[in-house]
């Protein structure tokens, strides 16, 4: 208690670079001691101090500062008296204290001694917090993965299961089984989901009923059907227009027109009508067309456009009804109208002539009068012209020119030719 501790420093002379004395004091130990033992950290935790040497000068344990202890045995002092900064942030360390315990340090410089500031604490008071907060954490844990089970096994109840149901009734929906239903039993979420897909189903299933009408309908007409795209890419087309075609669908949907009927067709007929369809217009027209399974055929064809939810033209319908006999109808009975007008002008010339007889005094009269009224009985009278030759007169229409075109006949009279009758 009565040792003191003697601490000198150089004096220089700056001007010479030279040492001209020494400035020495003495510090009485014990008000050194009597500072570090009042220091306390936490329960376990105390300060003590070491000299340049690494030699206990002050410590709680006095018997350390007796029997001189060096702490140059922990690293961590060892770095220290080495020369680390004062300006250093001290950092903790984990080390064996020259007790022998296991504890936490942190050490401090005093450069302008050369001295060592230790602060040492036992691990176990340090790791005591550590060591409760894991008993609450595993605590926690526990009490998570009891509420988890409990919360999984109330899911699987309320939740899991009903969607479980769910999806394998929306399975049987995707596979065809359009009669599934979801019972509601609920008011909760859930069970405004099972309503939400009862009422899909009943709809997905009215949709299908009408669908298959359709289909019905259309693979049921003898009207040719087809849907193309933009790039003239068959979508789709009933029985009859694969009939006709004489191939079956897979030969069809999905291939460009030009491959199925031809590029000839389809640069003179198709796509000059296609693009015009494409540019929104409603297009009909009729023509000849040869069926490789069937006759040739005269239809009548349409084109609609094909539009998509936001009314942009995404491809064209094609439509096309056989006309043949309506065709050949109109032109049976363009022939009976045509045949009838020409017996028609020939009874008005046979009309015309018997008048001309009953009315007329001489001969020569109704000879001028029948060469006028015999063209007009031929099929082009515009550009016909009569001639009567009787008994070496000449009787012509008016105006009359001699073409090498010539109808003629004889006039006998009594078996004897007289004369002819010819129209040019």
């Amino acid at each position: 208690a009565g040792q003191r501790l003697l601490v000198a420093v150089p004096v220089f002379d700056n001007a010479h670079r030279k040492v001209i004395g020494v400035l020495a004091a003495e510090l009485a130990l014990r008000h050194l001691l009597g500072v570090v033992g009042a220091t306390r950290v936490g329960q376990s935790g105390y300060v003590y101090v070491v000299d340049a040497r690494g030699r206990v000068i002050a410590h709680p344990d006095f018997s350390l500062v007796l029997g001189r202890a060096d702490a140059r045995s922990i690293p961590e002092v060892r770095d220290l008296l080495a020369g680390r900064p004062e300006s250093q942030e001290p950092e903790m360390a984990a080390y064996k204290s020259l007790a022998g315990k296991a504890v936490f340090g942190v050490q401090a410089p005093v450069v302008s001694l050369g001295w060592g500031v230790i602060v040492e604490q036992t691990a176990a008071e340090v790791m005591a917090p550590v060591r409760l907060l894991r008993m609450q954490l595993a605590g926690i844990l526990a009490a998570s993965v009891l509420l988890g089970a409990g919360l999984a096994v109330v899911l699987n109840l309320s939740v899991a299961r009903p969607i479980a149901r769910l999806t394998q009734a929306t399975r049987q929906l995707a596979s065809g089984d359009w009669s599934v239903r979801m019972p509601v039993a609920r008011q909760d979420d859930i069970g405004l989901l099972a309503a939400s897909f009862t009422q899909m189903a009943n709809d997905v299933q009215q949709a299908e009923r009408m669908l298959r009408r359709h289909e019905h309908i259309v693979s049921s007409s003898t009207d040719m059907l087809a849907l193309l795209d933009k790039d003239y890419v068959y979508l789709a087309a009933n029985a009859a227009y694969l009939r006709a075609h004489g191939r079956p669908s897979d030969e069809v949907i999905g291939r460009r027109v030009a491959e199925v009927l031809g590029e000839e067709v389809f640069s003179t007929v198709v796509r000059p009508m296609a693009e015009a369809c494409l540019a929104g217009e409603d297009i009909r027209f009729q023509e000849w067309f040869d069926f490789p399974a069937a006759a040739r055929k005269f239809m009548d064809v349409a084109y609609f456009p094909y539009r998509g939810p936001n009314t942009e033209v995404r491809g064209f319908v094609v439509t096309a009804r056989d006309i043949t006999e309506r065709k050949h109808a109109e032109q049976e009975r363009e022939r009976l109208l045509h045949d009838v007008g020409e017996r028609v002008k020939e009874l008005e010339c046979m009309y015309g002539a018997a008048r001309s007889i009953r009315e007329r005094e001489t001969l020569e009269e109704i000879f001028q009068d029948v060469a006028a009224l015999v063209p007009l009985g031929w099929q082009y009278p515009a550009i016909a012209r009569g001639r009567i030759v009787f008994e070496g007169a000449e009787y012509v229409s008016d105006p009359f020119e001699k073409t090498e075109w010539v109808q003629s006949s004889d006039i006998l009279v009594n078996g004897v030719c007289c004369g002819a009758l010819a129209v040019s």
